[in-house]
């Protein structure tokens, strides 16, 4: 019987805790010990660091594989089209190459090159709401923090004002924002009206030249008068975005786990696995003097519970989708995972206990 998608988290979070509980028995005179291995294509000789670090690769590669998948996904059901890795052409042909004096990279004007950034930030922060189960958006990450519809609804009061700041650059403008509209609204229709406005202010953007980019001019906000830059709003534009992107993250991480653990998503492994390899007082190294055994284990824990990160809270029927015709859905790639640590990995530490030989390098 096929298993559903919280099950197969539920394993997959088990086999990650019992590997760093493995990890964690050995000493740092192991890392570079050799053992021959049987895989299903072969034989060879493997390191107990190498086979962590190639454990740690397919984690993370899959990781960005879910992830990509479910946004591509997502993009198609709301839009009709994919979030390509490349912005739509009446967007990137709008500020051409430059054939007299190539800036930027790849000849691209500078002012193209921040309206690109614009574009990929604007719509990654968009990749952390869309297919995320509308009830999770409405809970804050702690009391007192704001949920992921405050955020959302912040950062269409947001676009209002970058919209209204062009004005500055162009014309005599008038600071004339409107704050509170989106109170209320639907998050789809949120997160379509943030959509539209950072392909405006990207539009926007393009009509500048890199000669406007540090051209000072006085604002007058609601709040007082600064000088600024078209370069050093958009700045301030990118680092808001960023900013309350990873606060939609954790919102939505810490609601979900909360759901499904029954507890916190901690930046840390829990006491029982941290404290398995303690700092070594007489003889520090490392990063916090913790030993190395201790730190490849802190990264495949940080690593398998990211990989979750992607599942969380997000509709079941996305990650039963493949991006693409002929690739793996969500769901797959943890299928295949949980596969591969419970037939090769779980149990790669063995060779290491009895078989082992130091590398004579």
């Amino acid at each position: 019987m096929a298993k559903d998608i919280p099950t197969l988290m539920t394993e997959f979070r088990a086999i990650v805790d019992h590997y760093v509980h493995e990890l964690l028995t050995f000493e740092d005179s192991d890392v570079d010990k050799y053992a021959l291995r049987e895989f299903k294509w072969g034989r060879t000789y493997r390191s107990l660091r190498g086979v962590v670090r190639e454990g740690l690769d397919e984690v993370q590669v899959h990781s960005a594989q879910i992830q990509g998948a479910r946004v591509n996904v997502c993009y198609r059901r709301l839009w009709g089209t994919e979030l390509s890795a490349k912005p739509p052409e009446h967007l990137k042909n709008m500020a051409p190459r430059n054939p007299e004096k190539e800036t930027g990279m790849y000849g691209r004007t500078h002012l193209s090159r921040l309206a690109r950034d614009v574009y990929f930030v604007g719509h990654q922060f968009l990749s952390q709401v869309i297919g995320v189960d509308e009830s999770l958006m409405e809970e804050p990450a702690r009391p007192g923090e704001w949920s992921g519809r405050e955020v959302l609804e912040h950062m269409v009061d947001v676009m209002e004002v970058y919209k209204n700041l062009f004005t500055y650059f162009t014309s005599t403008g008038s600071y004339e924002p409107k704050y509170g509209i989106s109170k209320g609204r639907a998050i789809p229709h949120l997160v379509g009206e943030i959509r539209a406005s950072i392909d405006t202010l990207v539009q926007d953007l393009l009509r500048f030249e890199d000669s406007d980019l540090d051209r000072e001019v006085l604002i007058e906000y609601e709040w007082g008068r600064e000088y600024t830059t078209l370069r050093g709003s958009m700045e301030d534009w990118l680092d808001e975005v960023q900013i309350h992107s990873g606060q939609l993250q954790g919102a939505r991480y810490h609601a979900a786990y909360r759901r499904i653990f029954g507890a916190d998503l901690d930046a840390s492994p829990p006491d029982h696995l941290k404290n398995m390899t303690p700092v070594r007082e007489e003889e520090p190294w490392g990063m916090d003097g913790r030993s190395e055994i201790s730190r490849l284990a802190a990264e495949m824990y940080v690593a398998g519970h990211q990989l979750l990160a992607q599942f969380i809270g997000i509709d079941e029927s996305l990650m039963g989708e493949p991006s693409k015709p002929g690739e793996w859905s969500g769901k797959q790639v943890l299928e295949h995972l949980i596969d591969l640590f419970n037939s090769e990995r779980t149990e790669a530490f063995a060779p290491y206990r009895t078989e082992g030989r130091v590398s004579s390098d």
